[in-house]
């Protein structure tokens, strides 16, 4: 194969994702879709083989975290560990004004949200 073409590889019209993109680790692909779910998928099938109660909305991985800030302002911590999900903490971001639309960013232990005109930065500990 010389990446001259494109075959499908698989298709899930049930994982409807909005907006917030995907993760890949651990030979998996995570993403948050519509009905409120964090979906764990096989990279080679795309079988659903897990999933947790979380709001829909930006999804970012680091530190066995993963951190999703929901568009209804939910931002929620799920610990990833020994390939299980963990519902961690989740507060509400009441902050700021407009949709909750922009994309979480971590760095340093430091996690970065904005919500309109707000830019927020929580520790993570």
């Amino acid at each position: 194969e010389d990446g001259s073409s494109i075959r499908e590889a698989w298709i899930k019209p049930q994982i409807k994702n909005i907006f917030g993109g995907f993760v890949i680790t651990d030979n998996h692909l995570f993403t948050t879709v519509k009905a409120n779910y964090l979906k764990k998928l096989e990279l080679a099938r795309g079988t659903v083989v897990d999933s947790v109660k979380t709001s829909a909305g930006g999804l970012i991985f680091g530190d066995n975290k993963f951190i999703c800030y929901g568009n209804n302002g939910d931002l929620s911590l799920i610990n990833y560990e020994n390939k299980k999900f963990d519902s961690g903490g989740k507060i509400k971001i009441d902050k700021g004004n407009l949709q909750h639309f922009a994309h979480p960013v971590l760095a340093d232990g430091i996690l970065y949200i904005r919500h309109g005109n707000v830019l927020m930065a929580y520790k993570i500990i």
